[in-house]
């Protein structure tokens, strides 16, 4: 008699074919330090200042997909910590396997995990907390996996270097902002492709930025630790984030409305197409209220240079 046996050997841990936890690490690009940490001295764009302060926690969310079927999807809410901020997901992966990844996180959490192809674009002016970073990509299950998220939009900044004298002029503080787009704009983004809906033909978005309010005179030099006031006289009038192209560049003719607390009106229309970057800052500075004047335009990569030379301290 002859006796035959078969075993099947099943695959050690970390080998392709076994199914494991696997440690999926996504984090913030370095420069939020400058963005999101809860620094009480800065202050933001709504307050006129050339920096931000979002102070608030981060919401990661993380969903896998084998052959466009979602497989995994988890959200983790963390503390902004700083020049480093990171979460960790533990996804059960065939190691080996092929899987199509998706990473969002965001300030205000409106994120679906199951509908990560239909995030809404949130819409307001002067709000830090509307930036989101993300990533999809394709990656090959490992015991550990590591990715740094992106801005999907890219940051367009005005700034004025005459709103003091503006509002002496006027005799009159600064009020509201509206800015109006001469183009339409996108509602959703598609996380799992990177790109956003298209625009209605007709659709021309209006944006009105909420009271301007700070104490005037009163300034911090940028990246001190201790208050040193000085008469800096450029002030944020407007910042927002716009819905980019993933490689080419997305033009912005725009026209600025600027209301003074006693009813005058001051507008002027930006008809040359502003370049916005996915992930770059675009910021317009210079005389904005000096008829004729000349605006700077500086286009930086990452957005490191949110300090301009001084920020307001509110």
């Amino acid at each position: 008699m002859m006796l035959t046996s078969c075993q099947s050997e099943e695959p050690k841990p970390g080998q392709p074919g076994s199914t494991e936890e696997v440690a999926f690490t996504i984090s913030l690009p370095d420069v939020i330090d400058t963005r999101a940490t809860d620094h009480t001295s800065w202050t933001n764009s709504a307050l006129g200042g050339a920096t931000n302060n979002v102070g608030k926690d981060v919401t990661f969310t993380l969903a896998l997909y084998l052959d466009d079927y979602q497989v995994y999807g988890e959200q983790k809410t963390v503390a902004c910590t700083g020049n480093y901020t990171s979460v960790t997901f533990s996804p059960k992966m065939v190691i080996g396997e092929n899987y199509h990844f998706v990473a969002y996180a965001e300030f205000d959490s409106n994120v679906n995990p199951e509908a990560m192809d239909a995030i809404e674009f949130k819409q307001v002016l002067n709000d830090e907390a509307v930036d989101e970073y993300f990533v999809a990509k394709d990656v090959v299950a490992a015991p550990q996996l590591s990715a740094e998220l992106q801005r999907p939009y890219g940051k367009l900044r005005l700034l004025a270097d005459d709103w003091d004298e503006a509002e002496r002029q006027f005799n009159s503080h600064i009020e509201s902002v509206k800015v109006e787009y001469d183009f339409g704009r996108a509602k959703t983004f598609d996380a799992k492709t990177g790109y956003f809906s298209l625009p209605d033909a007709n659709f021309c978005r209006v944006m009105e930025a909420s009271r301007v309010d700070y104490t005037e005179g009163e300034f911090i030099a940028a990246g001190s630790s201790v208050v040193e006031k000085e008469n800096v006289d450029y002030k944020t009038i407007f910042v927002d984030y716009i819905p980019a192209h993933p490689i080419d560049d997305t033009m912005m003719p725009f026209v600025l409305t600027v209301t003074f607390e006693n009813g005058q009106v001051y507008q002027r229309s930006f008809i040359q197409e502003i370049p916005i970057r996915r992930n770059w800052l675009t910021t317009l500075k210079g005389d904005l209220f000096t008829i004729g004047s000349e605006i700077t335009l500086i286009i930086e990569e990452t957005f490191d240079n949110e300090h301009v030379e001084n920020i307001v301290n509110p």
